[in-house]
């Protein structure tokens, strides 16, 4: 959970590089939000082992990971009411963010208000994306398309984490569930991370010229 998860994000990173020359412009937002991950994760796991609190981490993750996940699916969204939708949740989703941050939830809560709301956006997103392209004519496999196998894994996380997302708070709380429950829960959290990130990799695997 503290190690290999963090470490696995290295795989779809590597094979975006390889790839690079082939990936598209709205996939590379993907490798940018991977690289700026490993930033959080250093940063996260450096404050752990000083016993610092980090959630003020999670609050900032938060920000950061809707605005490059929006910010694809802006851009793989064809011009419209869908894609207007798409950049005014680029303005909103933040600005209600910084507001849970100062003034509701407090830097040292976990965001259990905006990190389920930004799961249900992501989630409706993606169900956007399959029903606009299960209405055209597709140009080869479902699984040799890169976008497909994106979609799928931001899907599968936010999907299977939002109760979590939701019920952190609880989770963290010491006196209310025992260790090896919240244990059980995180490594949950942590391989539904991976499993995204080697979606992730398929994905990129997938770019041709």
């Amino acid at each position: 959970m503290t190690l290999i998860v963090p470490a696995s994000i290295l795989i779809p990173i590597g094979m975006a590089l390889y790839k690079y020359k082939q990936v598209p412009a709205s996939m590379r937002i993907v490798l940018y939000f991977l690289l700026v991950s490993v930033l959080v994760y250093a940063v996260s796991i450096s404050m752990a082992v000083r016993h610092m609190n980090n959630l003020w981490v999670v609050h900032a993750d938060t920000i950061l990971e809707s605005l490059f996940l929006f910010w694809f699916f802006h851009a793989i969204t064809p011009p419209g009411t869908g894609r207007k939708v798409i950049a005014l949740l680029l303005v909103l989703f933040p600005v209600f963010c910084l507001i849970n941050l100062f003034f509701i939830q407090g830097i040292y809560r976990y965001n259990t208000y905006s990190r389920p709301v930004e799961a249900m956006l992501l989630v409706g997103l993606c169900m956007y994306y399959f029903w606009r392209t299960g209405n055209k004519t597709e140009e080869g496999p479902w699984m040799s398309q890169p976008l497909n196998w994106m979609v799928s894994g931001i899907l599968l996380y936010f999907a299977s984490a939002f109760c979590l997302f939701l019920c952190s708070n609880l989770v963290l709380g010491k006196h209310r569930l025992g260790s090896e429950t919240i244990m059980v829960l995180w490594n949950i959290h942590a391989g539904l991370t991976m499993t995204m990130y080697l979606l992730f990799t398929i994905g990129f695997s997938q770019c041709k010229t």
